[in-house]
């Protein structure tokens, strides 16, 4: 068995690292979001949808994304110089972003259906929609402004800044579907795994190119706001408000089409693995407790939510 170098042995020590900041993230979204709405429950029996929205959203993006960058930042970054895009350039990057969501969608739908076909009682996901009424008005625009702005915000932050910076001294392939793959699980449902993954990949390739993590935060809330509005119009019974989104969603997939196939041979990233050694990087790059730990975790995450949508966990 090959021995590892001494700068492999501190390559696999900062994987396992950026790995154990990632298990933070997950642990503390489920284990402090599980307990504290427990814990509130039993102190306020008749807490509605509101509290539980105000505990999840504290803990993943008040503790949980904080906490991880914490952990994680103690991985020396590769400083990027970052290259501006102008908001014409951005929006056509988010409409090619848009139509890969929305194909890779159609994937995670036919998945739903075949468990769905399979299960005695069928297949039941919830969604943030939920948490919009047409009796909050006041709740309804903190939903949006917390799930169009400020997570996406600080998503991006975390999974393109703050790993994509650190995982880039590995190779620009490795960084980008590494932190993708992170980002798709830690949705922690197979409704949105695959298309948060080609989201990642998207995201992932665009702030590999320009270094800006202000053109990644821009493409994500359009993205998000396009989902968000939708649901919210549909909520209130505004439908003719529903159906203009539904309109430029359907606009976005088409020109979104015609913008990636038109450029995809420009598409590019360098399969070099830098400091990682062409032969056995695996042994680094996957077999470190960090890694093995948060993505066994993250895979268990995604089958017992799947698992409780079939209705099997009672």
């Amino acid at each position: 068995m090959m021995e590892l170098t001494v700068n492999e042995k501190l390559e696999r020590r900062n994987l396992s690292r950026l790995g154990f900041a990632y298990l933070v993230l997950l642990a503390v979204i489920q284990i402090g979001t599980s307990g504290l709405v427990l814990v509130f429950y039993r102190i306020f029996p008749r807490m509605g949808m509101e509290g539980v929205f105000a505990i999840q959203f504290t803990v993943v993006y008040g503790v949980g994304i904080p906490l991880a960058a914490f952990v994680a930042r103690k991985v020396p970054a590769l400083p990027r110089p970052p290259v501006d895009f102008s908001f014409q350039k951005v929006f056509v990057l988010f409409m090619v972003c848009y139509f890969l969501g929305w194909l890779t969608a159609l994937a995670s739908n036919g998945i739903i259906s075949f468990l769905s076909s399979i299960s005695p009682n069928g297949f039941y996901l919830g969604s943030a929609a939920e948490y919009l009424s047409p009796k909050e008005p006041v709740f309804n625009v903190l939903v949006v402004a917390a799930m169009v702005v400020a997570a996406p915000i600080l998503e991006e932050w975390f999974f393109r800044k703050i790993l994509i910076s650190r995982l880039l001294r590995y190779g620009q392939l490795f960084a980008v579907v590494v932190s993708a793959l992170m980002f798709g699980l830690y949705h922690g449902n197979m409704m949105q795994l695959i298309p948060a993954l080609a989201l990642g990949i998207a995201l992932g390739y665009i702030y590999t190119r320009t270094g800006n993590i202000a053109d990644t935060i821009v493409i994500h809330i359009l993205n998000n706001a396009v989902s968000v509005f939708y649901s919210l119009f549909a909520a209130a019974g505004v439908f003719w408000a529903a159906a203009l989104v539904s309109l430029a969603s359907f606009a976005f997939v088409i020109a979104g089409c015609v913008l990636f196939f038109k450029n995809r041979k420009a598409i590019r990233l360098s399969w070099r693995l830098l400091v990682l050694p062409e032969r056995g990087w695996s042994k680094i790059a996957v077999l470190n407790a960090g890694v093995l730990c948060s993505f066994i975790f993250a895979i268990a995450l995604v089958i017992f939510s799947s698992i409780a949508a079939m209705g099997l966990v009672y």
